[in-house]
């Protein structure tokens, strides 16, 4: 079911009707369940089985994992000239849970524009916590490398640019990266900048 979540699929077709998906096993599923809180044995095992099936159903998607992302490593706060030219670098930065090579770099978006180019190498270590960066003069580092390989990304400025659309100088704006694993997990990441005009 995560399948038809994750593809946008809201409802699907039956006997030509329109059908929400969802609902219907949502309401199949707990109209089965026992007394107990389960759900009764079934053909492929036993109830513990059953019940896990049915609260996986029921969770619509597993949210993606969160990396690290830092834009213009070793630079703190991060500025982002929107009237600038050639190109913004950013990182995801490798650690202990997740290596560089284990992202698929032209699944890669920052604010929905891929990027130009990529490479791997140990630029910056990451800044603690990973999401929900407010503060563009604190919630940053200018720590260098860490002993982990990066994916290193160049995207071109005017196009980030145009995708952030409207700003104002001084303001501190947070720029979202989304992207997947080899394996085809979803994983997002932020940082913050300070527009410059």
């Amino acid at each position: 079911m995560k399948g038809l979540s994750f593809a946008g699929v809201d409802t699907i077709s039956v006997d030509g009707v329109d059908v929400d998906w969802y609902q219907a096993f949502a309401e199949r599923i707990l109209d089965t369940q026992t007394d107990d809180g389960y759900w009764p044995r079934d053909y492929w095992g036993g109830e513990i089985l059953a019940t896990e099936w049915a609260l996986l159903t029921l969770e619509r998607v597993s949210p993606p994992r969160v990396v690290p992302v830092d834009i213009k490593p070793e630079s703190c706060p991060n500025p982002l000239n929107v009237g600038g030219h050639g190109v913004l670098p950013v990182a995801i930065l490798g650690t202990n849970e997740i290596e560089a090579a284990q992202i698929d770099p032209g699944s890669v978006r920052l604010e929905g524009v891929a990027p130009l180019r990529w490479a791997t190498e140990d630029v910056a270590a990451p800044f603690y916590p990973y999401v929900d960066k407010e503060d563009c003069a604190r919630d940053c580092t200018e720590a260098g490398p860490d002993g982990h390989l990066d994916l290193t990304l160049k995207f071109d400025l005017q196009e980030i640019a145009a995708a952030i659309g409207s700003v104002q100088d001084g303001e501190c704006r947070m720029l979202h990266l989304t992207a997947y694993r080899n394996d085809g997990e979803a994983v997002v990441g932020e940082d913050v900048v300070l527009v410059l005009k």
